[in-house]
């Protein structure tokens, strides 16, 4: 089985670049292909994370739903977006 640190990534809390807050769960390697009738690996793993921003009301014109459960390709988890001028990371860890 693969840990979460084989993926570059530490177990815990993680800000987005957009203030919300959230826990990696785990780090999905494999896929059911029911053509081959076998697992066979993901090109690029995902992660899965929760969400711990307990928000009031709507965020960015869409309902909050705090614990919601989300999943995102590690080159995306790990990689970075462009806000303003700068580049940042996607997620850092607190």
């Amino acid at each position: 089985m693969n840990s979460i640190n084989e993926f570059n990534i530490n177990p815990g809390v993680y800000r987005h670049h957009k203030g919300g807050l959230y826990v990696v769960l785990d780090i999905i390697t494999h896929m059911d292909n029911a053509a081959k009738g076998a697992m066979e690996p993901l090109a690029d793993p995902l992660v899965v994370y929760r969400d711990l921003t307990a928000l009031p009301g709507h965020v960015n014109g869409k309902p909050a739903v705090p614990h919601k459960r989300y999943a995102r390709t590690l080159s995306e988890f790990i990689g970075t977006v462009q806000k303003g001028n700068a580049i940042v990371k996607r997620f850092t860890q607190q």
